[in-house]
Order: C-alpha cells, then structure tokens, then sequence
C-alpha cells in the first residue's frame, strides 16, 4: 500500500506522489498492542473495514488509562526494583505489534503511531501526576530508531506526543524529548508524516509556542475537541488557530468526543460525536477525522479494571465488542461518503453566517456549499446567489432526504425552520 503524503496545495492528504486525494477517517485503538487477540484483532479489522474507516490510531507503548493490565507485556526490560529499563527494547513485545500493524495494512488501513504518549515524557501534565516511568532524554533515539525502522514498511504516519498540553510545549524538557524523537523519525523514515497529538484545551484556543507552529518537521496540524461540556465550542474554534499565516498544512480533529464516554448522566452519544465532526469539518479540519468508541480504545472486557482518573470522570466503559458497534461509527463513514462525493477536502468556511453560535457551520468550494445545524434552527449564509438547488438529510433519522425551504436575497440565502427535529446536513450546488 502506497504512502500518503501532503497536497501540494496544504489542504488534505493524497495517496502517493500525485495520486487520489485521501481522507484520514481514523478510528482510535489506543491499546492495540497490548490487549486484543489477534482473532479479536481481525473481527475488529472487519468491521472497521466494512464501515469504510482508512487510518487507525495506536499507542506504541502501553496506555496507561486502558483497562485492565492487558496480555501483551511490556515495550521494555525490567530493573529489580520493578521499573522500566528504557535501554533493554522488548523485541516480543514489538514483533507482536508488527504482526498486528501487517494484519491492519492487509486490511487497508494507514498505521497512525503514537510514539511518546505523555507520560513517558517529562514535564508534562500527565507525568507530573504518573512520574514513575518516565523514559530518560538518553533512551529516546533509540527507541524512535528501533520502532520507526520497525514499522517503516508499512508506511505509517507518527503522532510523536501523544495526549500532551499545549503548554506543555514551552518546556525545554518536554519539548525537547519531542524533538529529539522528530529528528530521530525523519532521519529514519524521512518520508513518513509527522505530526503532535494534543490535549483538548478547557478554553477555545491553544497556546502553542511559535517555533511549534513553524516547525517544518510537522506536516500536517491534529487538534482534538475533547470529550466535555465545557470545551463544546472547540470544534468551531480550534481549526481557525491552526491555520497559521506562514504556512498551509491538513488539519485533523484527532479526537472529538468518544462515543458513550462521560460521567454522571450525561454519556456522549451518536448526536453528540456528529456535531463534533461537522462542525469540525466545516471549520476548516477537512482533511480528516478520528473516531472513538468508549470501550474500544482502551479494550474494555467485562472482568477488566476501569480507573476513572482525573477531572473528566469518562464513566464505566462499554464492553469493547459492544462498543465496535455503536451507531455513531456509520454516521463518521457517511462524513467520509459525503466529502469525497462533492469533494470537500480543500473547502473553505465561511465565517459570516447568522445563527446560532457554534451550533452550526458552513464551507464551500467552486462547486458546492455544504452546511450542517446541530439543531433544527433558521439561519442565513452569505455568497450563494450562484446555487441553483438545495436537498437537505436529517442525520439522525436514517438519512430521510428533504428539500428544505431557502430564500435568497442579494446574495444570501435565508433557510426556514424545517420540519424535521434533527441536526441537519444542507448541500447546495452552484451552477
């Protein structure tokens, strides 16, 4: 299976040099290596498969939130005192994964690889509660070296942190155990992509230091919206502070809301992760989208060890087979149908819409305007004189097709109140 590299242009991924374009519909998997089988490996590969995902994201090292302590050991060697010996790399522990990331690409998939999730690194928010494994600034060229060579025949792209803060990235010594892994990365694998997985920020923006930003060593952008109620206004808002004034790269929400995670009484369902991707695809993240269901990125069994840690309280997990199934999985492979169908990949938002804030939003190209509600609502986009239809789905009612009523006037279309109690995707095509 051929790479997939950056579009000249900077908006979207294409499959080789020059090739299709490609959209990353990621499912996250973070435990891949540590606890499925490799039958349940497949009938997962399946399913995914079927649904029409492209890319699954997977911890390299242990994660330390899934459940359970798993059955594939450790990257590592032991010391006496039961800690981690970053200088002794586990070759089971990797001849095991790279069994499963052959099995994946046979089905079709991009292996997106996280190599430093952050609490192997110092410095971060994570380490600083989890400090007991913390891999030493001597260790890191090494192992990137050993993983990357590893895995470089099965064309992966590489998240180098992983769950890290934004400001996280202003410490010399967080920052600095990242780099070393990205020079590391490209001197190894120099075609591979490269990018930073980050924490969803409590508040509508990121406050990334500049040399981050710039780094030419990344070469696409991966935010991630968060799973709260508090950061509902991310998906809107992160991609605009990533569309940096110096250089255009693909933007990816890398994780929005999982699916059937939260605590309380309140769990993120199939309405909840399609606002998330709309909304983040309209916005300006329209190269790609990652998906995850609450219980199969950590594979949860039904005997297994949940530790609810932390602030966000996610909440029991599904059992993991039951979770691969959750409706909200076919509604992310029809964001996948839609965007390759009116191709959507280089589309640019449109800013000026009158309506609800961050409950809607809207992007175009030369040949189609395409918008999405969260709720059903009246609204007003600017710049559609030229579109001579419209048709409208209500998403959560098994795709029903509707012709919604529009108005133009000088230029702007003014849609009414549907009929229908339903987030709501519009498509116009212009003449």
């Amino acid at each position: 299976m051929s790479r997939i590299h950056v579009h000249p242009a900077g908006t979207h991924f294409v499959r080789g040099h020059g090739g299709p374009p490609f959209f990353y519909l990621a499912d996250t998997c973070w435990s891949a290596f540590t606890h499925p089988e490799m039958n349940e490996w497949e009938h997962y590969l399946n399913v995914r498969s079927r649904q029409g995902f492209t890319a699954l994201q997977i911890n390299i090292l242990p994660q330390h939130d899934a459940s359970g302590p798993g059955n594939g050991g450790t990257a590592f060697g032991t010391r006496a005192d039961g800690g981690l010996e970053f200088t002794q790399i586990n070759r089971d522990y990797f001849e095991a994964a790279e069994a499963k990331v052959a099995k994946a690409v046979e089905y079709g998939f991009v292996p997106a690889l996280v190599l430093l999730w952050s609490d192997f690194v110092p410095g971060t928010w994570l380490s600083n509660m989890k400090d007991d494994h913390i891999m030493p600034y001597s260790a890191i060229a090494d192992y990137v070296a050993y993983a990357s060579e590893r895995f470089r025949a099965y064309n992966p792209v590489y998240l180098v942190s992983g769950d890290t803060g934004d400001m996280d990235l202003r410490r010399d010594d967080s920052w600095g155990h990242y780099s070393c892994a990205l020079d590391t990365l490209k001197r190894v694998d120099p075609e591979s992509l490269a990018t930073l997985h980050i924490w969803g920020p409590p508040t509508q923006q990121y406050d990334m230091p500049r040399h981050v930003l710039d780094d030419p060593r990344l070469d696409f952008f991966m935010y991630q919206s968060g799973h709260g109620e508090t950061w509902r206004k991310n998906p809107t808002c992160l991609p605009a502070y990533l569309t940096t004034d110096t250089r255009r790269t693909p933007i990816v929400n890398g994780e929005p809301c999982y699916e059937g995670i939260g605590g309380g009484t309140v769990r993120h369902d199939a309405r909840s992760v399609r606002r998330a991707a709309w909304l983040s695809i309209l916005s300006g993240a329209s190269a790609g989208l990652t998906y995850g269901a609450h219980g199969v990125w950590n594979w949860h069994r039904a005997d297994a060890r949940f530790s609810d840690w932390g602030s966000n309280a996610f909440g029991p997990p599904f059992v993991w087979n039951d979770a691969l199934l959750f409706p909200g999985s076919w509604d992310y492979s029809f964001v996948r149908r839609i965007v390759e169908e009116y191709t959507l990949f280089s589309a640019e938002p449109v800013l000026d819409i009158q309506g609800p804030p961050f409950e809607i939003a809207c992007a175009q190209n030369e040949n189609t305007v395409v918008v999405y509600t969260s709720n059903a609502c009246r609204f007003r986009i600017p710049g559609c004189d030229d579109v001579i239809s419209w048709r409208a789905v209500a998403l959560d009612q098994n795709g029903r097709w509707f012709n919604p009523v529009v108005r133009h006037d000088n230029g702007h279309a003014q849609f009414e109140m549907p009929h229908t109690n339903a987030d709501i995707l519009y498509i116009g095509i212009r003449s």
